[in-house]
């Protein structure tokens, strides 16, 4: 009896799964509850394990193929079982060039023997910038023909307005690829000398993290903000909450400047928001983001409702999520439905930085390293200690006076924490 592997549903907006890494072959035997594939969404990596004991006997999705929910991917039986199953001719499958994707499906229909084999062409627009779009519109060109060299290859403005002037000088004709012939790529090609020590792909959520990011940077009109503050009182809070609750470790600051953002966030709701298809959704609850550093990368899981909980709640669930983020053990749930990102650099040595926005969300607030400096306070100089926070947010969505007051009021409830901690 055959058993059909089908890519799972690992969240509620999860549409479909990219196949990662086999951890078994062809022919091999599979436990009940062992890892048998690995996969990703644009959230996380994870393993999915084996069902049912028997021999897997065939990958209908190979490494790199984007399943959709429900779509097989697998089966297993027994090992002397026979599969009517078409065979993919590798020579006819679409090349995963640039704005190309394929997606593989096997639906075993019931009441049926033969397995058909679906197979869904997704061709997107190609990517370029709008000023990129309407110069080649106006000169006639065809955007497939221009090499691109934007992140994540995206056409810029002056990709087009090179090609053109490579037309204009005889290099290529209109409606031709730029040939190794040509006397320009020549010598760049000759230049390219540096050996290299070592190519590492981009898979799994290094790939994600990548693809999300070039995302952001290019869609969202990113303005930073720095802000230096006085965290004096801020740090003997810490230190009187932790005396009075017997605690063997501090509270750390990353757990105050959850509850300090979600007070703030009450004051400026278009903080806790997404700009998505041209509307600003606010929202009514303040979910918020972490991001941590974790072996496979860069990773945001985030914190549920924070307003109403308590320090102690935060402090017990922050420490929960670092560590399952750490582990590799996040759970889909555990990265959905942030409205805005708090990034903390300090324990590198980093002063201040440009975060960059985690994407549908319009903000993300970078914390530096707390360093004693000399302040004039009460026309003395005296010694604090500052701390520098880095505020990106998207211009399109917020102006620069409405962001500078929203930091404004984050260091005021820094500067004055006893209102709203204790």
């Amino acid at each position: 009896m055959t058993i059909e592997l089908i890519m799972p549903k690992l969240g509620s907006i999860m549409q479909e799964g990219t196949i990662e890494k086999w951890l078994k072959n062809e022919g091999d035997k599979v436990l009940q509850g062992e890892p048998l594939v690995e996969i990703s969404t644009d959230k996380i990596v994870t393993e999915i394990i084996t069902p049912a004991s028997g021999v897997l006997l065939k990958k209908v999705a190979e490494e790199g193929n984007v399943v959709p929910i429900k779509g097989i991917i697998g089966i297993i039986g027994d090992a002397d079982e026979k599969l009517d199953i078409p065979i993919i001719d590798k020579k006819k499958k679409i090349k995963l060039d640039s704005g190309i994707s394929l997606k593989e499906s096997f639906l075993i229909e019931n009441n049926k023997e033969e397995v058909n084999l679906r197979k869904e062409e997704e061709i997107s627009k190609i990517k370029a910038s709008p000023a990129a779009k309407k110069i080649a519109q106006k000169e006639g060109i065809n955007l497939a023909d221009v090499p691109a060299t934007g992140p994540m290859g995206r056409c810029t403005r002056q990709d087009v307005v090179s090609w053109i002037e490579k037309l204009e000088k005889g290099l290529i004709s209109k409606g031709e690829k730029f040939k190794e012939s040509s006397t320009e790529y020549k010598e760049s090609k000759k230049s390219v000398n540096t050996k290299i020590k070592r190519a590492v792909k981009l898979s799994g959520i290094k790939l994600v993290i990548a693809q999300k990011m070039a995302k952001s940077i290019s869609e969202k009109p990113h303005v930073t903000l720095f802000r230096e503050v006085n965290v004096k009182s801020l740090l003997e809070l810490r230190e009187k909450i932790t005396k009075k609750k017997n605690e063997k470790s501090s509270i750390s600051i990353n757990v105050l400047m959850l509850k300090i953002c979600a007070a703030s966030l009450e004051n400026y709701p278009i903080f806790n928001a997404h700009i998505k298809n041209g509307e600003i959704l606010e929202f009514v609850d303040v979910n918020l983001g972490i991001a941590v550093a974790s072996k496979e990368g860069l990773i945001v899981p985030v914190i549920k409702k924070v307003t109403p909980k308590t320090l102690k709640q935060l402090d017990n669930e922050f420490k929960n999520l670092v560590a399952k983020a750490k582990e590799n053990n996040l759970k889909e749930e555990d990265l959905q439905n942030g409205t805005f990102t708090l990034t903390n650099l300090g324990n590198y040595k980093i002063e201040a930085f440009t975060p960059i926005i985690n994407p549908p969300e319009i903000a993300i607030l970078g914390i530096g390293k707390i360093l004693d400096k000399p302040i004039v306070e009460n026309n003395e100089i005296k010694i604090a200690p500052m701390m520098t926070l880095s505020l990106s947010f998207d211009h399109r969505a917020v102006d620069g006076v409405t962001a500078a007051e929203f930091l404004d009021n984050i260091c005021k409830f820094i500067s004055k924490p006893k209102k709203f901690l204790v």
